[in-house]
């Protein structure tokens, strides 16, 4: 009877699973008939996404889709896309993630199966709500490091990373700071305090950085004259080496004079103080004169009278007309000069002249002088003429006071 029950269970085991061949042999996955345990969604009212991966690596169909944790969906579907995985994603309807969501494949632990994890992005805000049929690009997704990969950098580290010289590490520090415990903290302090106050004038560094950038700059942009500066120096130098004997000699001329002059002018120093003194009341004075020294030069042209009344009828206007009459006659020249009886044939003052003894025709003749000679008569002087009456000057006005407020007073010694 036992037979009977097992052969009757190899009958139904057989039969089932021809019936799994013939439904896949048409297209339909048992999965659709007979689904696993713990799928999501369907394919009905599903939302349906394409993620992109660059390597797929375990992740096979059926394989859960989580968010934090929780199964939300599940894989369809994994084919090769231009050299990256496309994997369609079931997702349950009330399932909501923003648009911009990430996608990574992690693992469930060390030895346990692969699976999709879906995230908001890590930087930025989320964006948006995702909907059947989008895409999630290579741009968002990437995979944890799996147990394999742990393991081998574990290995590294172990073997060939350095972690066998950790001991020699410690035992050379150990003798380097042995008995050097109260200098090491202080210098930790030090340093601490040295850090807070870079810490402090982070902004100045910052600023100091960016004028220096600043100045890069500006020497970037003069980069051939300073080529051509730093070619031309070299001629200068070797100018400057040539010379520098006569450079010593002009300094050491230059010392020489200056201790001459520094005891010349410690010897004269009381003698020009005390002639500055002395100059002091002239300089005063003069200050004092003020506007009145600079109105008594226009009156030096015109002295003793002055300018605006010494010839006030002379001209009129911006012209002035003279008529000059000269006589050179000989009577005339002789009456001025008191010669009239002098030169015989030459008239007297107020006479005609009379023809002379021997000349012809009445043409006066001047014959030689006779010896002795007599002294011409003097004719009568005309009457002296009227003085000029005096022309009156107007009085002078009274010179201020003199004052010593002026530019040069506080430095002349004025009040």
């Amino acid at each position: 009877m036992t037979a009977g029950r097992g052969a009757r269970a190899l009958v139904v085991l057989l039969a089932a699973v021809g019936a799994v061949a013939g439904v896949a042999g048409c297209g339909v996955r048992p999965t659709d008939l007979l689904p696993l345990p713990g799928r999501h969604g369907s394919h009905d009212d599903a939302t349906v996404v394409t993620v992109q991966l660059a390597n797929s690596r375990s992740l096979v169909r059926d394989s859960e889709v989580k968010v934090n944790d929780v199964t939300v969906g599940n894989v369809d579907d994994v084919a090769f896309d231009n050299w990256h995985a496309r994997v369609t994603v079931s997702l349950d309807p009330g399932t909501v993630l923003p648009a911009n969501v990430t996608a990574r494949i992690a693992q469930k632990s060390l030895l346990g199966a692969e699976y999709l994890e879906l995230a908001p992005p890590a930087s930025g805000p989320p964006t948006g709500r995702l909907r059947g049929g989008d895409v999630v690009p290579l741009a968002r997704t990437s995979r944890y490091p799996d147990a394999e990969e742990v393991l081998a950098a574990l290995s590294a580290v172990l073997n060939g990373g350095g972690l066998a010289q950790i001991a020699t590490i410690t035992s050379e520090l150990d003798l380097a700071l042995g008995g050097r415990e109260r200098e090491v903290r202080q210098l930790i302090g030090t340093l601490g305090t040295f850090v807070g106050t870079l810490d402090a004038q982070r902004d100045g560094i910052v600023r100091a950085i960016a004028g220096l950038d600043r100045l890069s700059g500006a020497l970037n942009q003069r980069r051939d004259t300073l080529a051509h500066a730093v070619d031309t120096i070299p001629a200068g130098v070797r100018v400057l080496d040539d010379q520098r004997a006569q450079l010593v000699r002009a300094l050491s001329a230059l010392s020489d004079l200056g201790a001459v002059a520094s005891r010349t002018i410690d010897g004269s120093k009381r003698d020009l103080i005390g002639n500055l003194h002395d100059l002091q009341p002239a300089v005063g004075r003069l200050a004092d004169a003020g506007a009145d020294l600079t109105r008594s030069v226009s009156f030096l042209a015109t002295f003793p009278f002055p300018s605006n009344t010494a010839f006030p009828a002379m001209l009129k206007g911006d012209y002035a007309n003279l008529y000059v009459t000269v006589d050179l006659s000989a009577d005339n020249l002789a009456r001025n000069f008191g010669l009239g009886g002098l030169f015989p044939g030459i008239a007297v003052p107020g006479g005609r002249p009379s023809p002379g003894p021997g000349v012809p025709g009445g043409v006066p003749r001047v014959g030689p002088l006779p010896l002795p000679v007599a002294p011409p008569s003097t004719p009568p002087l005309a009457p002296a003429p009227r003085p000029l009456a005096p022309v009156p000057l107007p009085a002078p006005a009274p010179l201020p006071a003199p004052r010593n407020d002026g530019l040069l007073g506080p430095a002349l010694g004025g009040r």
